[in-house]
């Protein structure tokens, strides 16, 4: 007969925590960390005569057993800079207290990047395009952890064109910031849609050597190709 009882508390001698057969020992179960318990045995025969033993042991029992962690997974988003990082609950008889959450280049991991009570984290600041290490660990109540390893690399960063509007010599230009394979050309007031498309070398040599617009309004037309001016008559129908 095994009775159990806080150590503060008083044994109730009526009802023993476990009857076993067993002569070398037993395991007592469900008692609560880093809490002083008291024990006792006593033995008992076929005739129900139990033994008067008064030997108490006093132990605390304390949770040395780590959790466990499993099913990580690492999947890159649409954003270049961050990885999406998941995981199965870590199982634990104290429970879980928290996660953290590591990424690295190379393979050696300082400072969590996430520390969370969830079973996933975005992780960002990210380069686009590179690969990186991950770690979770995974910590319970009393400060024992385990931890498991992957890899993932970030999306690739897409650049759109970024462009403006230039009106040289009655035509719309279309500046592109951001390299792009090709311009598109329009013309003022034609509905046509683009004129004809070049190359950035191409819209190099549209204008180069052209005059400004302003030196193109003071420039003479040469005689004999100057319109001679129009009267009110001519307009008459």
């Amino acid at each position: 007969l095994v009775y159990v009882a806080r150590a503060e508390d008083d044994f109730n001698l009526d009802t023993p925590r476990i009857n076993t057969t067993n002569s070398n020992g037993t395991m007592v179960e469900m008692l609560s960390n880093n809490v002083a318990y008291k024990f006792l045995v006593r033995a008992q025969d076929g005739l129900w005569n139990t033994d008067n033993n008064v030997v108490v042991l006093y132990a605390t029992p304390t949770d040395n057993t780590p959790p466990f962690l499993s099913n990580m997974a690492v999947e890159k988003t649409q954003n270049g800079d961050e990885l999406f990082v998941s995981w199965t609950e870590a199982e634990d008889r104290s429970g879980i207290a928290y996660y953290l959450v590591y990424v690295s280049t190379s393979g050696t991991f300082d400072t969590p990047a996430v520390n969370t009570t969830d079973t996933s984290a975005t992780v960002k600041g990210l380069d686009s395009g590179t690969t990186y290490n991950v770690k979770v660990e995974a910590y319970d109540n009393e400060g024992n952890f385990d931890s498991i390893e992957g890899t993932g690399t970030t999306s690739e960063e897409r650049s759109f064109p970024c462009f403006a509007l230039a009106f040289i010599f009655g035509i719309i230009i279309l500046i592109v910031v951001i390299p792009a394979a090709l311009f598109l050309v329009y013309r003022i007031g034609s509905a046509k849609g683009a004129e004809h498309s070049r190359s950035f070398d191409d819209m190099k040599e549209v204008t180069e050597g052209r005059p400004s617009e302003d030196e193109a309004d003071t420039k003479e037309e040469p005689p004999g190709k100057k319109e001679p001016e129009k009267s009110a008559d001519d307009y008459k129908l």
